[in-house]
């Protein structure tokens, strides 16, 4: 009796399958599944420093992190120690207030250089540290005593901001043509008029110019007054209501100059002595057609600004 061995006779009769060829299925599944555990090996072998970039990318990184915790929370410790041990400032500077278009060479510029190169600190004030730079003009206004009464008096300051409405350009007109005159800032505290007649035909016949500015905490207004062509200085006296006083007590005539404003409508200026005075006659510069000649003045109104 023949003896078999049961896993011989499982092994003969599948013999069959075992000869068989694996589905293209089997093989992708099988390579899917050695590429998983092979490709990282491989890559391990082409990057050898892969493990060095990375400590030196966390030691970048702790740097970083250090450098801005020392910006954000150690640098206002700093700064408020190094502000002990400076100084603080004790001066603060007033730039002064030029005008755009004004000529370097202009005498109001002369007249200011010369200011501060004769005294460099003239236009510096004392203020405190939290004090910034401002900008103002050099002229700081007259001072002008006014009586009450007969027993006290009083001061008030005068500026040229007083004066600005006369800026712009005035017209009046007369049976024998028309006067104007324009007013403009030429400087700090400068202000510059022109004045013309025109007649019909609209020729000019007749200009003069004109100031009215501040210069060493006095006002002044300046005009051709004499034969000899040259512009007289008058001082300013006193301004009371719409009404200037200027003088000039070393003119024989006009010792005095008013000047009224006569709401927002005009303005009239006066040529006068004071007390009054019979008009000389070699004062004939003043007896143009742009004035009108009385007695002892001689007087000018412009009616509207245009």
């Amino acid at each position: 009796m023949e003896n078999k061995d049961p896993l011989f006779e499982n092994i003969r009769r599948n013999s069959s399958k075992i000869e068989q060829v694996p589905s293209r299925d089997a093989w992708t599944k099988l390579e899917a599944r050695l590429d998983k555990y092979e490709r990282p090996a491989a890559r391990r072998r082409r990057l050898p420093g892969r493990n060095m970039l990375s400590v030196a990318a966390s030691v970048l990184l702790l740097v970083g992190l250090v450098f801005v915790i020392s910006q954000t929370i150690l640098k206002p410790d700093n700064v408020m120690a190094m502000k002990k041990r400076q100084a603080m400032p004790h001066q603060v500077e007033d730039l002064p207030l030029l005008v755009s278009n004004q000529d370097i060479n202009s005498p109001q510029m002369v007249e200011y250089q010369r200011k501060i190169n004769a005294n460099p600190r003239g236009i510096i004030k004392e203020g405190g540290y939290h004090k910034k730079l401002v900008a103002q003009t050099i002229n700081r206004g007259q001072q002008i005593s006014s009586e009450n009464d007969k027993h006290a008096t009083s001061q008030y300051v005068v500026t040229m901001d007083n004066f600005d409405w006369i800026l712009g350009t005035w017209k009046s007109t007369t049976p024998n043509g028309i006067s104007t005159e324009i007013w403009r800032i030429t400087g700090p505290g400068y202000f510059s008029g022109t004045g013309r007649f025109t007649n019909p035909e609209n020729t000019s016949v007749f200009t003069e110019e004109m100031e009215l500015f501040e210069k060493n905490n006095i006002i002044y207004f300046t005009a051709t007054t004499q034969s000899a062509g040259e512009k007289v200085r008058y001082r300013l006296q006193s301004l009371e209501n719409n009404q200037a006083v200027f003088y000039n007590d070393q003119v024989e005539f006009p010792s005095h100059v008013m000047m009224i404003r006569n709401g927002a409508g005009g303005f009239t200026i006066t040529f006068k002595n004071i007390p009054p005075v019979v008009i000389p006659d070699k004062n004939i510069l003043l007896n143009n057609q742009r004035n009108t000649l009385k007695e002892k003045e001689i007087t000018r109104t412009m009616e509207q600004k245009i």
